[in-house]
């Protein structure tokens, strides 16, 4: 396991709730997806879509006023335990920066995941309305 996996798995083991348990998949954690609807499926094809779910992290909220906006909203992310619902392939993260103590990310697209990983999320595949953390 990549070291910046390791770390998260360790820090993320504080949060989980007490009967949750996370499986290793790629460079994501899976808990899986037990109310897999329409929806979650729709969402999951197209950002599971490695190509789709890049363009997105590539040319989505990149500019000022969407950074100014989440910075609004959610202030400066250093030193914070963070966790992105529907984080995709992380665009929030890639926007504002930041060094978050623990930045978790939950999608329930695989590809997605991979891709957040790589910018330093602890990405875990999971419903956003049923996560596996307290």
């Amino acid at each position: 396991m990549p070291a910046q996996i390791f770390e998260g798995f360790k820090m993320i083991g504080d949060i989980l709730l007490p009967d949750a348990s996370l499986k290793r998949s790629g460079n994501y954690f899976e808990s899986g997806l037990e109310r897999k609807t329409d929806a979650i499926t729709a969402n999951a094809t197209y950002f599971g879509n490695m190509q789709w779910a890049q363009e997105y992290l590539d040319f989505c909220h990149r500019d000022a006023h969407f950074k100014s906006r989440w910075l609004a909203a959610a202030g400066d992310w250093t030193d914070k335990v963070v966790i992105d619902l529907g984080c995709g392939p992380g665009n929030i993260f890639a926007t504002l920066g930041g060094k978050p103590r623990l930045l978790i990310g939950v999608d329930v697209a695989p590809g997605s995941l991979e891709l957040a990983a790589k910018l330093g999320y602890t990405a875990v595949l999971a419903d956003a309305a049923y996560t596996p953390f307290r």
